[in-house]
């Protein structure tokens, strides 16, 4: 069952979504909205945040001022002055930590605020909250997923059947977003990626959803069940989110149902969704009429467009209770130099790396450290089609890889190939290939206290080959 004004938020949601994809913007007037809207949050900011009243002292009030102008801030300063961040003086850490660990479905803090967080993968967990005006433009953002996959709208009287696949937390935003469009309008499946994977195939067979929004690891793993026999299913589309999806997962997708799946790139700090993939697949949509993202270097200057940035800074427009201003975010990305064909006026993202954090560093021929992209290590597994799924993590003693096969009577092959493309790619790239430890399991284990998400790279090891404490 769900409560009166949950389904006052989804309706809110789906009103503020409609709204939104009926407005044909130039990048003229995209960038007129963007700055009257940024102009109203940094003078909230100043006003009812301690933090941004110090933080933006040396800004003129009078708005002469451009967005590089404002110093950008990151996830551990937010968190180490979260009470005087925050614009509602009501609203205390201690508390909403309280509250977090009360939460059971889709409870609100106060009566007004969505208390969420981000899954953690760079070590440190942010929580943000979200009053019910700014959570159903977030939810807009995810409606607008589901438009450019061709479900933008409730289907009456035969309803979309939509099986997800995501964080089961009601913590996280994709867990929570599920929550809160389960209101009757469509029929869902809501699954975790921790389940066992026989047990997603047989809900799956029984569903039989239209739509299927998953984590690219998962969707993977499914097409193969499906490429088997074990699952027979027939989605009209396909969503990825949460990971990086390789061309080897795309392609297992396309081979197991004949479409081109769609892509999503979220964040807990966006509210939900940062970008979407259109009909096109021509690179991400950023959605500039909520939110302003920039691509930076080390330095925080902008790098031109074609060329990846060191990181990204986010600024959410409509989040008024806890503003993220120029909000770091330690993802890799290239902004497209061209406009997609479909005529959208929002920029698009062309491409995202990762983050900076699964970068790996590993000694040079020549002496000293050489970084190693994650994609060089994904491609070099790319080729072995034995695999299933795998994860590598480094440690002091070299990288430890975490493989699932299809067929486990080929693991010794599948080793042998395994060091002979690791040492060639590595080689070619001036790095001394370290020891590989290679263990052969049944399935990879999820983190549930990271949304069951699956990093496939991770380092942890500083730069200087010591271990990390976090």
């Amino acid at each position: 069952m769900f409560s009166i004004w949950r389904l006052a938020d989804f309706a809110g949601a789906l009103r503020t979504h409609k709204k939104s994809i009926a407005r044909r913007w130039t990048r003229d007037e995209l960038k007129t909205h963007q700055q009257q809207r940024l102009a109203s949050l940094v003078k909230h900011a100043v006003q009812n945040s301690p933090f941004y009243r110090d933080l933006y002292k040396n800004i003129r009030p009078d708005g002469s001022w451009s967005l590089t102008d404002l110093p950008p801030v990151n996830k551990s300063i937010m968190m180490e002055n979260y009470d005087r961040f925050v614009t509602d003086r009501n609203l205390k850490l201690a508390s909403l930590r309280t509250h977090l660990q009360e939460i059971r479905d889709d409870d609100l803090y106060g009566g007004q605020y969505r208390i969420l967080t981000s899954s953690g993968s760079t070590g440190l967990r942010g929580i943000y909250a979200f009053n019910r005006r700014e959570w159903r433009i977030a939810v807009a953002t995810g409606l607008r997923t589901s438009y450019y996959a061709g479900f933008g709208s409730p289907r009456f009287p035969k309803r979309w059947r939509i099986a997800t696949i995501g964080a089961g937390s009601p913590l996280h935003v994709t867990g929570r977003f599920y929550r809160c469009i389960d209101v009757g309008f469509h029929k869902l499946l809501r699954l975790t990626p921790t389940m066992p994977i026989e047990q997603m195939v047989a809900a799956l067979n029984d569903f039989q959803p239209d739509f299927l929004p998953a984590y690219p690891s998962i969707a993977s793993l499914l097409a193969i069940e499906q490429i088997e026999k074990r699952l027979e299913i027939h989605p009209l589309a396909v969503s990825t989110n949460a990971e990086v999806r390789t061309e080897e997962m795309e392609e297992n997708i396309r081979q197991a149902w004949g479409i081109m799946p769609y892509d999503t790139y979220g964040m807990t700090e966006s509210g939900f969704v940062l970008a979407n993939d259109c009909s096109c697949h021509n690179g991400f949509h950023i959605n500039e009429d909520f939110m302003i993202a920039e691509s930076v270097d080390e330095e925080n200057r902008p790098v031109p467009d074609g060329q990846s940035g060191a990181k990204l800074l986010v600024t959410n427009l409509y989040n008024y209770t806890q503003p993220l201003i120029r909000f770091e975010i330690s993802d890799i990305v290239t902004f497209s130099q061209t406009p997609c064909p479909c005529g959208r006026a929002f920029k698009t993202i062309s491409s995202v790396g990762g983050r900076a954090d699964e970068i790996i560093y590993l000694d040079r021929f020549q002496g000293g450290q050489i970084p190693i992209h994650p994609h060089n290590l994904r491609s070099a597994v790319a080729e072995i089609t034995e695999i299933k799924q795998y994860q590598i993590v480094q440690e002091s003693d070299g990288l430890h890889l975490t493989i699932s096969l299809r067929d486990r009577t080929l693991a010794d092959a599948v080793r042998d190939k395994l060091k002979d493309k690791f040492s060639r790619k590595l080689t070619s790239l001036g790095a001394v290939c370290p020891a590989l430890h290679v263990k052969f399991v049944e399935n990879i284990e999820r983190d549930e206290l990271k949304m069951g998400k699956l990093r496939l790279i991770r380092s942890n090891l500083d730069h200087g080959g010591v271990r990390r404490t976090v």
